[in-house]
Order: C-alpha cells, then structure tokens, then sequence
C-alpha cells in the first residue's frame, strides 16, 4: 500500500496490485500446510473410526458375557430353592467338603 497525493494535497490509499515470488511461495506453503493437516485429520479420524468399531464389539461382547452370567446365576439360584425346599434336605446336615 502506498499514499497517492492528490491535487489538492489531500492523501489517498491505494493498493499496489502486483505478486511478488515470495508472495507466491508463502500462499504455496500455506496451502502445503493446510493440505497435509487435513491429510492428518483424515488419518486421525479413520484411526478413531476403527478403534470406535473395536469398542461397540467389545462391548457387545461384554454385554452377551453378562447376560450368560446373569442366566446362570438364576439357575444356580433356581436349583438351590429346589434344593431347600426338598425335606431330606431340611432334616439332614449336609456336610461339605473343604479341600
């Protein structure tokens, strides 16, 4: 930018219109850098993309465990009534053996 005078003496603000090379160069290593951050951005979010995926099948895989746990404690817990409430069982100790 340069100051123009005017006839009058008054200044006016004009714009100089020409690129220099270094003008050029920095707008390239700008775009260079912006291009190779949404290349890393792109990288970044396929990686947390999979790791995402990883996660809803190990928790689906959790969630299956937990309800063949919760299955198997109601017919540990179904079988034990069974069993106290048979009358051999209220009459006789039954005793345990510990290893």
């Amino acid at each position: 930018m340069g100051k123009k005078k005017l006839e009058d003496g008054m200044s006016v603000w004009g714009i100089r219109r020409e690129i220099t090379l270094g003008t050029l160069l920095h707008l390239a290593a700008l775009v260079l850098v912006l291009a190779a951050g949404w290349s890393n951005l792109q990288k970044e979010l396929a990686v947390i993309g999979s790791e995402l995926e990883q996660l809803v099948e190990s928790h689906v895989r959790l969630q299956e465990h937990i309800e063949n746990l919760s299955d198997q404690g109601m017919d540990h817990e179904f079988r034990l009534r069974v069993l106290e409430k048979r009358p051999e069982h209220n009459q006789k100790s039954v005793s345990v053996d510990r290893m």
